[in-house]
């Protein structure tokens, strides 16, 4: 006599699957070359600096060459 277990029961359990999850490659927008760059400053400049992008929808570097292009550097 067997049973089968209901899809949901699987779930809540502590089964984990033995399929390899795929990863998916970003797709980066730009072919120039990258580099990297850090700062230090303080955290209200920063929060201001990644709340500027997260309003925009801009990667850091998109904002950082928008501000430096409305700067005129």
């Amino acid at each position: 006599m067997t049973t089968s277990v209901p899809p949901i029961a699987l779930s809540m359990s502590c089964f984990q699957s033995r399929e390899q999850v795929q990863r998916i490659k970003r797709v980066r927008k730009t072919s120039e070359p990258l580099d990297q760059a850090f700062a230090r400053a303080p955290i209200d400049v920063i929060n201001r600096f990644k709340q500027y992008c997260n309003d925009t929808g801009m990667s850091y570097g998109e904002a950082l060459d928008d501000l430096m292009r409305n700067a005129g550097i």
